[in-house]
């Protein structure tokens, strides 16, 4: 034990104990591991790497003059572990538009970045215009990939929505919202009609989708196998 101590009196051996205690403790926090990069697409590949997916987000970036690009693409790299830890199959497709600009011609991008999403290969009705932050993302992918009308079980769960029953064109909701409310028992023509509402209206803020299939809840309203549009109240 002398001897070791007489080696630590030495300069040079204090300064080689200093670093490795340095580096044990850079160890002991090492970084995380990069997340998972996004999936490249052009004018060219999009339609066909959106198409199978019901829901996809497609982040439009340039490399030059665009200093907010390259942060935003490590926040939704980020986006994309919080989709994976939810259990959630939510593609993030990058379009590099420096040399590719018919993908942004196409989709009406004139600002950098710009993300928009995408259903079963559609545009949604308005691109994202939420916080650039990785959670912030990933939170309204995943609500935006919830079925975008709500199941009814009750009647009195109905009256929640629309309490009155004084004949429709009368009838008002009980939000600040339009209610658009279906009363199906069978598929046909006006459940697809309303299906395609639901895809096109959903993020626009202003509706409320909900349906319903009990006898009480049709019988209670007078309205079978079609929708009815509620006003706000």
């Amino acid at each position: 034990s002398n001897s070791f101590c007489t080696l630590l009196e030495s300069d040079g051996m204090r300064s080689l104990v200093a670093v490795a205690i340095v580096a044990v403790a850079l160890l002991s926090f090492a970084a995380p591991s990069r997340a998972e990069k996004l999936l490249d697409a052009t004018a060219d590949t999009v339609e066909d790497l959106l198409a199978p997916h019901k829901l996809a987000l497609v982040f439009f970036s340039r490399t030059e003059r665009c200093p907010l690009c390259p942060l935003l693409e490590t926040e939704l790299e980020s986006a994309r572990d919080f989709i994976a830890s939810a259990h959630k199959s939510i593609p993030i497709v990058k379009i590099n538009c420096d040399n590719d600009n018919a993908a942004a011609i196409r989709y009406g991008v004139g600002a950098y970045p710009t993300i928009k999403l995408f259903a079963e290969g559609r545009e949604m009705a308005k691109p994202y215009r939420g916080k650039y932050s990785g959670a912030e993302i990933a939170d309204y992918l995943i609500e935006a990939s919830m079925p975008p009308s709500r199941y009814l079980a009750t009647l009195q769960e109905a009256k929640g929505v629309v309490p009155q029953k004084e004949g429709i064109p009368a009838a008002t909701a009980s939000s600040n919202k339009i209610v658009i409310f279906g009363f199906f028992k069978l598929v046909n023509a006006d459940l697809n009609v309303l299906q395609e509402a639901e895809k096109e209206l959903r993020d626009t803020g202003f509706y409320t989708f909900v349906h319903a299939s009990t006898d009480e809840v049709m019988n209670f309203y007078g309205i079978r196998n079609t929708f009815a549009i509620f006003r706000p109240g």
